[in-house]
């Protein structure tokens, strides 16, 4: 997805589409996320690009607990 889909769509290299954005793990999407909510980002957007519902739900359920218990 990250070298066919992402890196042409938002016309950035690989390297750093993979630095930046909350892409592996359940564990390291929370972990880059609670240190953007800990430097005072407010707001992210999810784009999923495939089962959009099945991939909401999982973050939800996978990702979500996980940011909290870094950032309390």
């Amino acid at each position: 997805m990250l070298n066919e889909v992402l890196a042409p769509v938002l016309n950035r290299p690989v390297a750093e589409l993979r630095e930046r954005l909350p892409i592996g793990s359940a564990e390291d999407c929370a972990e880059q996320l609670a240190a953007y909510q800990n430097v005072g980002v407010q707001r992210v957007y999810l784009w999923p690009l495939a089962d959009q519902l099945e991939q909401i739900k999982i973050f939800m359920r996978q990702v979500v607990p996980s940011i909290d218990k870094r950032t309390s």
